[in-house]
Formats: structure tokens, C-alpha cells, sequence
């Protein structure tokens, strides 16, 4: 029992390492709009820390909120930066959507979307995720870079980021290749030796200090009703649907569950992205939803509510005390607005090797389960996108059965899935 404990503890530590950074890249993000920034992202770790606290106890499983940087980029770049819309009427816009998702929980809606994906999707979907943290692993440990040319070409393996990440998988390589239980937890601990023996830990103490200083930690921020913001509900209605649904199906994927087995678990956790999403811009801060990223307590051996509560307690103690999670999660600035986060890139790529072993469950003797896969894989890994890359393998899989006159089996899921992930690539 004992050690049951300590394994839960333990994934629920590692969810935390490989969520904790996406609280920082929002806080960058934010910093290009406001100087509020640093009350954004206590109100973002206390948003994703309570509501992960509260889905990890109501679903009985390993479930992590975080902050969605696809969403919140739409909210800085396009919201504020492009209508000029200032920052609470652009989180008026979350917050009715955060009122449409809970309606579409509470009537059941979400939970019929995801149960018209076919089960025999499960292993690609969760592969696809595994190229999604293997493209972000790569990219966060500056292993890749971009290239004018060829769109992304090797980066220079002899700086320090990309050696702190190959030191961190490599250990977390090791240690599975050799049966050794923890390999995760190894991996992060090489990590932050190596980024502390190359000097890459502790880079902006002075935002830190100025946390700490501040006498309340969140800040109560009105939010008015603006027409204007209107238009951008619909997307972000559609990116939390099939975000959440592509998330659940995968965690359902490396559970080896089936759906049925979790409807109720499943509504209750759109209900609760629903509130998230309604009560988040109190503290300043969209709504945090299911992460990909949360997938890594239950790789990491996590099986049940218990390293949820850890991991979301400790992105919540984050807020008040920013200095542990920065450590492990802030990285370091290399300029034009780059941020670099080699500790958690090794985290990321040996979590994305573990999903990719779902492979070998996809049955590719049939075309219909392997082309969709591929797709998935491929545009998911490519765009950084788990919206793209499901999105266009399920429409795959519809043309695919639609070519062989199988239309009848597939009317659940054109009815409900097919438009939404139209009008998703079209809208976005």
C-alpha cells in the first residue's frame, strides 16, 4: 500500500513537471499585452491547479487541467492585438463559452460526440499525441529549429539545451530499456542536473521577487458583455470540443478502456470545462481545459484520483510560491520572443516514445484504422496540433468508409463529428 502511495505521488509529481511549463509560455504570451502579466499567471496556476483537483476527484482518474496557448495565442494575437478589444472583453468571450460547454455536458452533447468516434481510432489517436509531445520535445530542447527552406532543419547539438535534453531521454531511455521502474522520474532528475551544472536554471529571479512581493496573489478582474467578441465563441467552442474529445479518447487509448465504461466520468468532465471556463475570468485568466500534456501521471504509472490532487496542488501552490515551478518549467530566453525549456523537452520526448508504443495496437491490415493513423500522426506532429491532426483523421476515415458504401454505420458520426471538424479547419 505504501508503495502505491509513493507511485501515485510520484506521477502526480511528473504531471506537474510536464504541465507547469505551459503556465509560463502563457505568461509570455501575456507579457505582449499587458503588464499585468505576472497576475494573469497566478490566476492561471489556481484556475488549472483547482479545476485538475476537481476533475482528478469527480472522473477517479489521473486527469490534468492546463492552459490552452492555441487559445490563448487567438486571445493575444487575434483578440487584443488584431480588434484591438482590451483584455476583460476578450475573457468575456471565454467565459460564454465556458456557459455553452457546460449546457452541452449537461445535455449529454459532448458525451455524444466522443461516442461516435470508433474504438478501433483509440491506439491512433493516442499515437498521434505521441508525435504531437515528440515534435514539441525536439522543438522545446532546440534539438530542431526552424529553416526558410525546409521548414525545420537540425539545431546545434552543442549548445546546452539540446544537451541537457538528450541527457534527461537518454536516461529515461535506460532506464526503460532496462525494466527499471520510474524512468520518467529519472529522466527529469538528470535533466535539472545537467541544466544546473550548465547554468540554465534561474534565469528571471526578478519577476519571481516581484510575485512574491505582491500583496494578494490573484486580483478579482470584471468582465463586461461585448458584441464584438461574439464572433470568436464559435471557435473557441469548437477547439475545446474536439481538443477535449481527441484527449479523452486518448487517455481512454493508453488505459485501454472503452467509452462506455466512462460515460458518466466523461460528462462530468465536460461540466467541469464548462465551469472552468465560466469561473477562470474572475482570476484574470481563460479557462484551463484537458491537457495532452496531463496524459503523463497515468504514463507515469498513475491509476487513480490521487496524482491528479498531487499535480494539481502543486501547479496551485505555483501561484503563491512561483520559484520550485520555475525552476523546473520557466526555461531560458534566446531572443525574438524564443523561449527554450530543455528540462521538460526531455520529459515531453520520452512521455511522446511512451504513447507511440500504441502503435502496435492499430490493426494495420485494414485501411480503414491505418490511413487515418498515418494522417493523424503525420498532421498532428507537423502542425503541433491535436485539432488538425484528429480532425483530419477522422474525416479520412469517413471517406474511406463512405467510398466502400458503408454509410449507414457512420450517420452518428457525420451528423455530430464531421461538421464541427469542418467548420473547425475552416474557421481556424
Amino acid at each position: 500500500m505504501v508503495g502505491d502511495k509513493r507511485n501515485e505521488i510520484l506521477a502526480g509529481i511528473i504531471g506537474f513537471a510536464a504541465v507547469i511549463p505551459l503556465c509560463f509560455a502563457s505568461l509570455h504570451l501575456f507579457r505582449l499585452i499587458t503588464n499585468d502579466a505576472e497576475m494573469i499567471f497566478l490566476g492561471i496556476c489556481l484556475s488549472a491547479g483547482i479545476f485538475t483537483i476537481v476533475a482528478s476527484l469527480f472522473s477517479r482518474a489521473p486527469v490534468i487541467f492546463a492552459p490552452n496557448l492555441g487559445l490563448i495565442a487567438l486571445l493575444v494575437y487575434s483578440i487584443y492585438g488584431g480588434t484591438g478589444q482590451s483584455l476583460t472583453q476578450a475573457l468575456s468571450m471565454f467565459a460564454l463559452s465556458g456557459v455553452i460547454i457546460f449546457i452541452l455536458g449537461l445535455t449529454r452533447v459532448g458525451e455524444g460526440v466522443q461516442a461516435c468516434v470508433p474504438e478501433s481510432l483509440y491506439a491512433g489517436i493516442t499515437s498521434s499525441v505521441g508525435f504531437l509531445l515528440i515534435a514539441t520535445g525536439l522543438r522545446e530542447g532546440g534539438l530542431v529549429t526552424t529553416h526558410p527552406v525546409t521548414l525545420i532543419t537540425l539545431g546545434d547539438l552543442v549548445t546546452r539545451s539540446p544537451v541537457i535534453t538528450l541527457c534527461g531521454v537518454g536516461t529515461a531511455v535506460f532506464i526503460l530499456a532496462r525494466g527499471y521502474r520510474h524512468a520518467l522520474i529519472w529522466g527529469l532528475t538528470v535533466s535539472l542536473i545537467a541544466a544546473w551544472f550548465l547554468g540554465a536554471l534561474g534565469q528571471n529571479e526578478d519577476w519571481i521577487g516581484e510575485a512574491l512581493a505582491l500583496q494578494s496573489p490573484v486580483q478579482l478582474i470584471d468582465y463586461v458583455w461585448i458584441p464584438e467578441t461574439y464572433s470568436f465563441v464559435p471557435s473557441v467552442i469548437l477547439v475545446t470540443l474536439v481538443e477535449t474529445t481527441a484527449v479523452l479518447l486518448c487517455l481512454l487509448g493508453i488505459m485501454q478502456r472503452q467509452f462506455s465504461e466512462w460515460k458518466v466520468r466523461a460528462r462530468r468532465l465536460w461540466m467541469i470545462t464548462g465551469i472552468a471556463g465560466i469561473l477562470s475570468p474572475i482570476l484574470g485568466a481563460p479557462g484551463p481545459m484537458l491537457s495532452s500534456q496531463g496524459l503523463f501521471s497515468k504514463l507515469a504509472g498513475g491509476k487513480t484520483w490521487v496524482s491528479g490532487v498531487v499535480a494539481g496542488t502543486l501547479v496551485a501552490l505555483a501561484a503563491v510560491l512561483p520559484l520550485p515551478a520555475a525552476i523546473i518549467g520557466d526555461g531560458y530566453h534566446i531572443g525574438n520572443d524564443v523561449w527554450l525549456h530543455p528540462v521538460t523537452a526531455a520529459l515531453v520526448l520520452a512521455g511522446g516514445l511512451l504513447c507511440v508504443e500504441s502503435f502496435s495496437r492499430v490493426d494495420w491490415k485494414q485501411l480503414e484504422t491505418s490511413i487515418p493513423t498515418l494522417v493523424m500522426c503525420c498532421v498532428t506532429g507537423l502542425s503541433f496540433s491535436i485539432v488538425n491532426g484528429f480532425g483530419l483523421g477522422v474525416l479520412t476515415y469517413i471517406l474511406i468508409q463512405v467510398s466502400r458504401g458503408e454509410i449507414r454505420s457512420l450517420l452518428p458520426l457525420i451528423l455530430y463529428i464531421s461538421p464541427l471538424l469542418v467548420m473547425r479547419l475552416l474557421l481556424l
